[in-house]
């Protein structure tokens, strides 16, 4: 139901000079009055029936008249099933203008859709009811307003019903501008989202009308395990703090007051610059540096370079187009879709294939105004593709150049790509390349797993608490596993060597909806996936620790950056650089000297910034925490073991692969010989009827010339009869001459027929 501007209670209030968009309080009152008439009608008179539950809700336009959405459900013996009872309550035509002359006036005011051109009524043209709006008759001519009627019979119309009731208040986008001609711009701050509220839906409000209402009325209860359920706090906040009930949220200013007891002025200013960068400051004025900085730090990543790109070419009003080869690299492109859907690939192109792209199709046409192709993980897909692709561009170009002369990005990781070997089988490639022997000087023999690996640590770091004198051991030694697990165990064993005090390291996790981080925090802390530090870090004094984040490259802090832990508290951890990354210790087994530079890492909110002891992961495998580039290196027992693990896998899989061929290959025999058993009995059914067809034709055959033969001869006998009357001097009965016979006339005078009649 719409407010209807021309109702006589608003006209009639109205001088004559104004309008009635500047009177928000009377149209606010007048359509109130109507509002409460009409659930007069529905909940009190029941015209449509008893009602089991109803709600309704208030909507206001930016610009225009108020409406209100209202959802009705029936009693079970009130609802309605046939298209007679429909017909009842909900009319959509054009009555007859001579007898409901009223109701026709109304129609054609209200409920007409929007009209425009050749079908505005004011062109004198004729209307149908195509235009006309699902109404009652009754409300209609009762209320003389807009008042769409419909019946929803089918739960597919419950998410289109629901979304008028509960889509939220009208939100705006402002901004604010000074006078002052030099005032500072903070892009940030000059667009704010905001509510809207038009002047009757602040009249309404004023006048405290109800927006909304549900009967039966629905209270949403919180559900929670025992002794889990939310709390809030506005007093005793420290008390609850030294309890553990909460966590600080001042973590910058902590981490600075731990280091300003030890660090200079300069080292102070360089850790407040790392905190502007990494971290969440809450000072306003810091917020510009900070995204600044950021930025600059984040156009060392993949992905954020594909965001410039697309961006910058976006905003100058091109077309660029995102795509990836697997679904999962397409989610984090703005746009980004597959290459086989973008580009219509077909899926199996083994044996070569072609584009389905018309090139007077829409596709072609956006495909030829673009300005930038990115294809991310090109790297995974097949030859053929690009192949396909580089045609495709071509012919909707018209150029022969390559990819038609389109920029085109390829992106990936092509070291995650096995050699390639023309014709070569699965297991050919898997096994390509030069054999590894592994000398029998440097292999630890198996026991048991827990002295085995005792034994191993043991060989590769004879003496762990040496590390902070001689660094060589922990650039030119490490430990490979095939597994991140068996990683993470081996780290943890090896800290446990170390002396001195640990200290824990928190991290936190925090999900997206957090009305519901309580419920899914304990599960996002057990989770470990690959390229993400676990949930955990336990350090102590002179462990190694590698860095996972470029934060500063001129001073050699970068991603794979090693680092030794000088000293550590909670919200500071001193390290120093070991070695630059990407330094082999390959010159002897004393790393290169550098000078040695001091660094301080601070907590982020909940937790501190991940440090991990741990080196960049890789397809095949991971190097532990110890991890250098050294040109030797001991072969864990757990590898090997893994490997002979893997090798009978193998074998029991291809046995029971060829298990299953021989089964199916039996089957299919079985299979054959039934079918050649119902041909031999369907071939044996076949001579025995065309035997009996034979006989049958036999029969029938004899038959016909037993026929043949007595018509023969009783033709011969008419003949000679024939013959024998016709003759000169026959004698009577067709004897023979000289014999007895009839006369040769007839009584009545007229002669015989001669022979050939």
């Amino acid at each position: 139901m719409t407010c209807n501007p021309n109702w006589p209670e608003i006209n009639e209030h109205l001088i004559p000079t104004d309008e009635t968009q500047n009177r928000p309080d009377l149209i606010s009152r007048v359509f109130h009055a109507k509002l409460e008439k009409l659930k007069d009608e529905l909940f009190k008179k029941h015209i449509f029936g008893e009602i089991a539950a109803y709600t309704y809700v208030i909507e206001y336009q930016k610009r225009g008249m108020p409406h209100a959405h209202f959802l009705l459900i029936l009693e079970s013996k009130y609802k309605l099933y046939t298209a007679d009872e429909y017909d009842k309550i909900v009319c959509a035509k054009i009555p007859d203008k001579q007898k409901f002359f009223h109701l026709y006036k109304m129609i054609i005011k209200d409920m007409l859709r929007g009209l425009c051109g050749s079908a505005n009524p004011q062109n004198n043209v004729w209307l149908d009811n195509r235009w006309v709006v699902p109404y009652n008759a009754y409300l209609l001519a009762k209320l003389d307003c807009h008042i769409n009627v419909e019946i929803c019979s089918t739960v597919q119309a419950v998410k289109y019903i629901y979304k008028y009731i509960c889509k939220g208040h009208d939100r705006t986008s402002f901004r604010v501008i000074a006078d002052t001609p030099h005032c500072e711009i903070d892009e940030i701050k000059q667009y704010v989202s905001g509510r809207w509220i038009s002047p009757p839906k602040a009249t309404w409000r004023i006048y405290r009308f109800p927006s909304s209402e549900i009967k039966p009325a629905v209270i949403h209860l919180q559900l929670h395990l025992e002794n889990q359920q939310p709390m809030s706090f506005k007093k005793n906040t420290d008390l609850l703090l030294l309890r553990g009930l909460l966590e600080h949220d001042d973590n910058q200013e902590l981490c600075l007051q731990e280091a300003s007891h030890f660090h200079r002025p300069y080292e102070m200013r360089k850790l407040f610059a790392t905190l502007l960068v990494y971290s969440c400051p809450n000072d306003p004025p810091a917020s510009e540096d900070f995204l600044r900085c950021k930025s600059l730090t984040a156009r060392y990543r993949k992905n954020i370079l594909y965001r410039i790109l697309l961006a910058d070419i976006r905003s100058k009003g091109y077309i660029a187009l995102a795509t990836a080869t697997s679904g999962i690299a397409t989610s984090i492109l703005p746009g980004g879709r597959t290459a086989h859907s973008r580009f219509k690939i077909p899926i199996d192109i083994s044996g070569g294939g072609t584009c389905r792209i018309s090139k007077q199709s829409s596709l072609a046409t956006l495909i030829r105004e673009s300005k930038l192709i990115i294809w991310d993980e090109a790297s995974m897909c097949k030859q053929a593709t690009i192949k396909a692709l580089d045609d495709l561009l071509k012919g909707i170009m018209n150029l022969n150049e390559i990819f038609g002369g389109k920029v085109v990005a390829f992106g990936g990781d092509f070291r995650q790509i096995l050699p390639i070997i023309r014709s070569g089988t699965k297991a050919e490639t898997v096994h390509n390349g030069d054999s590894v022997v592994i000398p029998s000087s440097i292999l630890i023999k198996y026991t048991n797993e827990v002295d085995s690996l005792e034994r191993l640590m043991d060989a590769v770091y004879p003496n762990i608490n040496s590390i902070s004198e001689n660094a060589a051991l922990s650039l030119s030694r490490a430990i490979l596993t095939t597994k991140n697990h068996f990683v993470d165990e081996i780290n943890d064993l090896m800290i446990e060597k170390f002396l001195g005090e640990s200290i824990e390291y928190i991290s936190f996790n925090q999900i997206l909806d957090l009305n519901h981080q309580a419920e899914y925090v304990d599960f996002l802390n057990t989770l470990s996936q690959s390229g993400f530090p676990l949930y955990r870090l336990v350090l102590k004094p002179h462990a190694p620790i590698i860095l996972l984040q470029n934060l500063d490259l001129i001073e050699g802090l970068c991603n794979r950056t090693r680092l030794t832990c000088k000293s550590l508290t909670k919200n500071v951890i001193h390290a120093e650089i070991a070695v630059m990354a990407g330094t082999s210790g390959a010159g002897g087994d004393e790393p290169p000297q550098r000078r040695p530079r001091v660094i301080d890492f601070q907590e982020r909110p909940g937790g501190p910034i991940r440090l991990w002891y741990t080196a960049s992961r890789t397809r095949r495998c991971r190097r532990c925490q110890f991890y250098s580039y050294a040109d030797h290196v001991v072969v864990a027992v757990l590898a090997e073991r893994r490997r002979l693990r893997c090798a009978a896998a193998r074998e029991r899989t291809e046995t029971l692969r060829l298990r299953g061929i021989t089964r199916m290959q039996a089957d299919r025999i079985g299979e054959l010989q039934g079918n050649v058993a119902m041909e031999q009995e369907r071939t044996n059914a076949l001579r025995e009827q065309l035997q009996v067809v034979n006989d049958r034709l036999t029969r029938v055959v004899r038959e016909v010339s037993d026929r043949s033969g007595a018509i023969i001869d009783e033709c011969g006998a008419l003949i000679q009869g024939v013959i024998g009357a016709n003759a000169p001097g026959g004698v009577p009965g067709g004897g023979a001459p000289g014999q007895g016979g009839a006369p040769s006339s007839s009584s009545g005078g007229e002669s015989v027929g001669s022979v050939e009649d």
